[in-house]
């Protein structure tokens, strides 16, 4: 069970990274945005489950939100950075 706390946000960071990546490689950047209005909305939805249910039962939703959404934005930002930067090389070095 503790393998999952390790394996579940990389592949998480490893999904969005690829969607980030690809998605800025194209240089299509609007379903980036949707998807990281997507990942903030389903982040407070989270946080506002967790504080509405009492005792264990809101944990579930902060895990879900800590160890699921929050990496899996982080892997998209990151792929759109890296995305960005290697199309606009592209782009200058074939003018």
């Amino acid at each position: 069970m503790t393998i999952l706390a390790y394996v579940l946000p990389l592949i998480c960071i490893a999904i969005g990274y690829y969607l980030g990546y690809n998605l800025a490689l194209r240089g299509r950047l609007r379903p980036i945005g949707i998807l990281f209005l997507l990942a903030a909305a389903g982040f407070w939805l989270c946080i506002q489950l967790s504080e509405s249910n009492q005792g264990m039962g809101g944990v579930g939703y902060q895990v879900v939100a800590l160890m699921i959404i929050m990496p899996g934005a982080g892997g998209l930002f990151m792929g759109l950075v890296i995305g960005w930067v290697r199309r606009r090389r592209h782009l200058q070095s074939h003018g």
